[in-house]
């Protein structure tokens, strides 16, 4: 990501995984929440492609639209998320963290100012493809655990290897 920021001379920077896809009016989103000086960045409501094959996929959706999941703590990547370049450049950009560095720069980004983060009133459109190779209930349960380690001092790196474990095949865990 600070690869992808290095590339470009834009004012506003947008990280979006590949398999994310922007609704029609999220430019305009984008620069209507950055006319408000005070914030400097922010990101998407969240759907699934794939939400018509599973309520626990439509209910995490509803979930990232109300207050119980409207916090820079539980941003991922997956949500879309955007900068001011000079925020961008101030926070010193995405810490080089094998998991986790979209939920730390959410959370850097939010504690600039009271108003630093915004959470834009349209969805961004995302894969489910791993919530439904290991069940969706499953993946929330292991991203759940994973965050309150690591906020409990456990590093990016060991969460990266926790990950792997739980998401590998069982055949192939040591």
């Amino acid at each position: 990501m600070n690869a992808g920021a290095r590339s470009t001379q834009a004012s506003i920077l947008l990280f979006l995984h590949a398999d994310t896809h922007l609704p029609p009016a999220a430019l305009a989103q984008i620069q209507a929440a950055l006319r408000d000086p005070d914030v400097q960045g922010g990101c998407f409501e969240l759907r699934f492609e794939e939400e018509s094959q599973s309520a626990t996929l439509r209910l995490w959706s509803w979930f990232t639209r109300t207050g119980c999941c409207r916090t820079p703590r539980l941003v991922f990547g997956d949500r879309g998320i955007f900068v001011r370049r000079k925020a961008f450049e101030q926070m010193q950009g995405y810490r080089e963290w094998p998991l986790l560095e979209d939920v730390d720069f959410a959370m850097r980004l939010a504690k600039l100012n009271r108003r630093a983060f915004r959470f834009l009133p349209v969805a961004v459109t995302t894969s489910a493809r791993r919530m439904l190779a290991m069940g969706p209930l499953k993946q929330q349960l292991l991203n759940t655990c994973i965050i309150v380690c690591w906020y409990l001092g456990a590093s990016p790196e060991r969460m990266r290897d926790w990950y792997r474990y739980y998401t590998a095949p069982p055949a192939r865990r040591p």
